[in-house]
């Protein structure tokens, strides 16, 4: 689910304009210079149970979307919350049967000793099938 996740949105067109490849699991590289995407996995179970044939596991996945000025990351978190919000597909072979919105907030932010930085973290509950 991480790998097709992060793949989902490095190739999605208008993140990509307003990033570009600065989308990462945990943290981003040091020396990343907003904007940026970073996700980190909060909780999920293993299997949902459902039947032996499909593994149906679900997982609270949040995003966070860091950028200099305040309307910058509010336009970063709508373009993430337009892809991801009701999301079904199947990339990277992981069939996302559904990817729900459950929470957006704002937050602050530092990065190094200096620089403050705007934040607005999105929780998504995803439930998939796949790795």
């Amino acid at each position: 689910m991480e790998v097709a996740l992060l793949g989902l949105l490095l190739t999605h067109p208008a993140l990509n304009a307003l990033v570009g490849s600065k989308v990462h699991w945990l943290r981003a590289p040091q020396g990343t210079v907003a904007p940026y995407v970073i996700l980190s996995k909060i909780s999920g179970d293993a299997d949902g149970g459902f039947t032996h044939e499909v593994s149906l596991k679900s997982g609270r996945v949040q995003i966070d979307c860091y950028a200099t000025t305040y309307l910058a990351v509010v336009d970063m978190a709508a373009v993430v919350k337009a892809l991801l919000h009701r999301y079904r597909g199947s990339p990277s072979g992981v069939l996302f049967q559904g990817v729900f919105l459950d929470a957006e907030r704002d937050l602050d932010a530092w990065a190094g000793d200096t620089v403050r930085l705007y934040r607005r973290t999105l929780d998504f509950i995803i439930h998939h099938t796949g790795d």
